[in-house]
């Protein structure tokens, strides 16, 4: 039946019964998508406009065309954009699709309401399928049966669509059983196309085939990529940006390091001054030169001097890129021997090209960064306030623009506020010493009162804010109150600081226990047994227990939840294109080399890559051994929102006791998951 209206459709013109972009749709796309020189965000969101309106008027009411000029703005002005459009062609459906796109996240039930009206009553129009799929996945919306039977009708009209955005919605949201149906029909209708322009979708069909195909079977289809990317080289477009970037990917998946090697060669030579090559071998260059922590200053600071001295040179063919000059300015803030004047040049320069081109975000604001730096090198004392409200007002635009979104679950909500918090006292903290320097106590009065309203939950969070409180009392002359916040601050953190860092709480402590008359042998009495809640800080207890799992390694072993029962379990979460991952990884390595002959402790690791052809080439590169499970869809299905690395601890009887998040590069982290499973072994036997 689908077909038939697609054939029939395609017979009257009607052009939004499309599967794919059409060949000359696809080169417009490209053109308006991918620019191949240095443009600012907002002169590249003006190029594209330009491009895909005037594709409009050569190809009107493409769907291809108007999702790339309206629903991909995202936000209100997708909304009023398509709301117009529909007004103004009331007659042609595609704008009821486009619109109802457009309220995924605004009024998402709306969406779904008018996206299975239209499935109803448009039967040519088969993209609303994939549109009503990929709404239903979302955590606060789930519903698998609704997009299983989104993907199915889909398919049904459009059993091999030659389009990367359809086939990498199979990999991330498709049953298995859909990917496994649809990759040989794609595979089968590439293999007899010659347009250039499919580059991208071979390169969404080789996740697909790694996903459906099983391990054991992966090695049989790197030698079929090589032969295909070999091919697929000749081609003129595969000398364009995206092509080339394609062709990476591929050979990364193929493991061939030198057809890597090659393509990023020919990118950087021809492309040097685009954010994708930019962002390659800033990529490249952390890889070689991994960020050494804190727990010893020399390698810290060469590790600093280092990453100067090559951002300086990068900056010579992007002048004015701000990523650039952030990271000038944060190691210039790191090296002891930075002049003052230096930071304050540093720390203009960065902000003057992040106001021309904000392409990228960090929180806390990078404003608050630069403004903590003037305030301590006591520079550009008379921009620190403005600084700190301009970037805690972009803060707070993105957050509230964030939590308007009807998409996002009770727990990243929560994630928000708590990261909204953490904005709120790292403000007062950066004022309250820009405060105290130009001597205004009644605003630090003031400060302290918007400081005592606040109400954290988290331990770490409450020690940030009771620091913040110490420091203001401090400037008000409340020297006896300050020590006393300064001393439970140190009692709700960890024994000691980081290693290689200064302990500026322990100091202010000493300082203030002097200043006040205190003696050495009266000093004994402030460092008593710090309260055990301080680990918290680091550590979770999971919400949920572990479901049951069954997954396979990259040998095609099977593993089970259930076969490791009576043993502690270690459970590592991480990805290859995870920054933090890279770093703890090797630290994993080391702790399984060390306890995988232990009888009573499982050490294993869960990939949640989607591309898993990059899984096992950079586990040869790395020289990892450590058992890799297959596990994207199983947390996906499980975990909507984290972070990643996480560390799971289970007990013998397979309960989910601990989980640890993220790694800050610290010394003794093999030392704290060893003393964790420890403790876990001991409250199995207890």
């Amino acid at each position: 039946m689908f077909r038939l209206v697609l054939l029939l459709a395609a017979a009257s013109g009607i052009l939004y019964a499309q599967c794919e972009p059409s060949e000359a749709v696809r080169r417009i796309l490209y053109e308006a998508m991918f620019s191949e020189k240095d443009l600012t965000q907002a002169e590249q969101e003006a190029r594209r406009k330009a491009i895909l309106t005037a594709g409009l008027r050569q190809h009107p009411h493409d769907y291809f065309l108007l999702h790339g000029l309206i629903v991909m703005q995202g936000g209100d002005d997708a909304l009023a954009a398509a709301r117009q459009a529909r007004e103004k062609y009331p007659d042609e459906p595609v704008y009821e699709l486009i619109y109802a796109a457009a309220l995924v996240g605004r009024d998402t039930p709306e969406a779904i309401r008018r996206l299975e009206a239209l499935a109803k009553s448009h039967l040519e129009l088969s993209r609303v399928h994939y549109v009503l799929a990929s709404t239903t996945r979302w955590p606060a919306f789930k519903d698998e049966a609704r997009t299983k039977a989104g993907l199915d009708a889909l398919l049904a009209a459009c059993p091999a669509p030659l389009d990367e955005r359809v086939l990498n919605g199979l990999l991330s949201f498709g049953t298995r059983e859909q990917a496994a149906r649809v990759a040989p029909a794609v595979r089968a209708r590439l293999e007899k196309e010659t347009s250039p322009l499919l580059i991208p979708v071979w390169g969404a069909l080789w996740r697909m085939e790694f996903k459906v195909r099983p391990p054991a079977e992966h090695a049989a289809l790197r030698k079929q990529i090589l032969q295909e990317l070999a091919r697929l080289e000749q081609s003129p477009e595969a000398g364009w940006l995206h092509g080339l970037d394609v062709l990476r990917t591929g050979y990364q998946s193929a493991g061939d390091r030198e057809g890597v090697t090659r393509i990023e060669q020919r990118m950087v030579q021809r492309y040097p001054a685009t954010i994708e090559v930019k962002r390659m071998v800033e990529q490249r260059w952390n890889s070689q030169h991994p960020y050494p922590g804190n727990e010893n200053r020399e390698r810290l600071e060469a590790w600093h001097r280092s990453s100067l001295e090559v951002n300086r040179e990068w900056l010579k063919r992007r002048p004015q890129d701000s990523a650039l000059l952030r990271s000038i300015f944060f190691s210039l803030a790191a090296l002891p021997d930075s002049a003052p004047e230096e930071i304050a040049r540093a720390g203009e320069a960065l902000m003057a090209a992040y106001r021309r081109d904000p392409y990228w975000y960090r929180s806390p604001p990078v404003e608050f960064r630069v403004a903590r730096e003037f305030v301590k090198r006591k520079v550009n004392l008379e921009q620190v306030p403005g600084l700190v409200e301009k970037g805690y007002r972009a803060e707070v635009k993105r957050r509230d623009a964030r939590l308007r979104d009807d998409r996002i679950p009770q727990q990243s909500r929560d994630m928000t506020a708590e990261s909204a918090l953490a904005t709120d006292i790292e403000r007062a903290q950066i004022l309250l010493s820009y405060y105290g320097a130009s001597k205004q106590p009644d605003k630090v009065a003031a400060l302290e009162s918007e400081l005592a309203a606040m109400q954290p939950n988290k331990p770490a969070q409450k020690a940030r804010l009771l620091e913040a409180r110490a420091e203001a009392a401090e400037l008000l002359g409340r020297k006896l109150d300050a020590l006393l916040m300064y001393r439970a601050v140190l009692q709700m953190r960890p024994s000691k600081a980081p290693a290689g860092m200064e302990d500026s709480v322990a100091q202010n402590v000493a300082r203030l226990w002097k200043e006040l008359g205190g003696t050495e042998a009266g000093r004994a009495l402030l460092e008593e047994p710090k309260i055990q809640e301080a680990s918290a800080a680091r550590w979770e207890r999971p919400e949920k227990p572990l479901p049951l799992f069954t997954l396979t390694d990259l040998e095609g072993r099977t593993w089970k939840l259930a076969n490791f029962e009576g043993k502690a379990v270690l459970i590592n979460l991480w990805a290859t294109w995870c920054g933090p991952c890279r770093a703890e990884l090797p630290e994993f390595q080391k702790l399984y080399e060390k306890l995988k002959a232990r009888p009573d402790v499982a050490v294993l690791s869960f990939n949640i890559d989607e591309d898993l052809g990059q899984v096992a080439p950079f586990m040869k590169e790395n020289n990892f051994t450590f058992p890799v499970l297959l596990a994207h869809d199983f947390v996906q299905n499980h975990l909507p929102s984290f972070a990643i690395p996480q560390n799971w601890f289970l007990d013998a009887a397979g309960r989910h006791l601990r989980t640890q998040v993220g790694f800050g590069n610290d010394a003794d982290w093999q030392a704290m998951m060893l003393a964790k499973l420890d403790e876990v072994l001991g409250k199995a036997a207890r």
